[in-house]
């Protein structure tokens, strides 16, 4: 673990206005096609601040797989998930390549400010593939991220097989991209 997860960190990755400005996640999540009854895979959960909107957007007839490379957020993320009553959230710690789950199980990944903390386009092409494995052909991608850049971002994901729409932009120099994962192949 590194000196970044500080209490005043948690706080701040919790805070809807210093995250998303006017937006809440709720209407970042539901904006970007998260519904009742999904299967959702939060990659980056950090403390849950998309997680816990998401699990109750989808309900008790949906799920959400909160997963993140610290074992200090998962823990949080499970703890508060208890507190809170949300009983369809499950935490997972990943190795950052591949996340333990099954092929296809997902309706709708959301990977939160990931990709730029990989070293190169090898390293974020492999985490897009391994998203666009876990998603159900049709699939629904929320991306937020910064500085990588949209150029980058864009080749990376029609490489891993996505579609997707322009960039919106949001606050701590971050941006959001909407995908969806093609019918073909993932790998």
């Amino acid at each position: 673990m590194t000196n970044r997860y500080t209490d005043e960190w948690v706080a701040e990755m919790l805070d809807p206005e210093a995250r998303v400005g006017t937006s809440t996640p709720r209407e970042l999540l539901t904006g970007a096609g998260v519904v009742e009854g999904m299967t959702v895979v939060d990659l980056g959960c950090g403390p849950g601040f998309l997680s816990f909107p998401a699990a109750e957007i989808v309900g008790a007839a949906g799920h959400v797989y909160a997963v993140d490379i610290e074992s200090k957020m998962v823990d949080l993320v499970r703890a508060e998930a208890a507190s809170r009553g949300l009983s369809n959230v499950t935490t997972l710690r990943t190795n950052g390549d591949r996340v333990a789950l099954a092929d296809g199980i997902a309706d709708f990944a959301i990977c939160g400010l990931v990709l730029h903390y990989k070293d190169d386009d090898e390293a974020r092409a492999v985490v897009l593939r391994d998203i666009a494995r876990l998603l159900k052909p049709g699939g629904g991608l929320l991306v937020i991220d910064r500085p990588l850049g949209y150029e980058n971002l864009s080749e990376l994901l029609r490489d891993s097989g996505f579609t997707f729409g322009e960039a919106q932009p949001m606050l701590l120099k971050a941006y959001s991209v909407i995908a969806t994962r093609g019918a073909g192949p993932s790998e």
